[in-house]
């Protein structure tokens, strides 16, 4: 679900320009929406996983006690190129983004 999720609100940002659409795409790595009960199924009998973890873990930012969003990128790809590579060391719903584009372009290493 969390996959489809996050697709369908992709889908209206990919014909806005580019300083539109990365304004926009850190907010959704940040979601903490849970898919409604029923999208996921209940766990096997004897899992160690409980169908409330199972349903946590279908967020895009994920905070539970053992399990959580660390890190997010985000990159913007054109024809043999990159048009941008951010991202946030932590996770995205508190920990701001960073452009670091120079890092994949070509010649990153001899700019630094």
């Amino acid at each position: 679900p969390r996959a489809a999720r996050l697709e369908r609100s992709l889908a209206p940002l990919a014909d806005l320009p580019l300083a539109d659409l990365l304004a926009a795409a850190p907010a959704l790595l940040a979601d903490h929406t849970a898919p409604a009960v029923d999208a996921v199924a209940d766990p096997p009998p004897g899992s160690p996983f409980s169908r409330e973890l199972l349903l946590e873990l279908q967020r895009v930012c994920i905070h539970t006690p053992l399990y959580g969003t660390r890190w997010a990128s985000l990159a913007a790809v054109g024809r043999g190129e990159v048009l941008h590579y951010g991202y946030a060391a932590g996770a995205p719903c508190v920990t701001p983004m960073i452009d670091a584009t120079w890092l994949v372009r070509d010649g990153a290493t001899a700019r630094r």
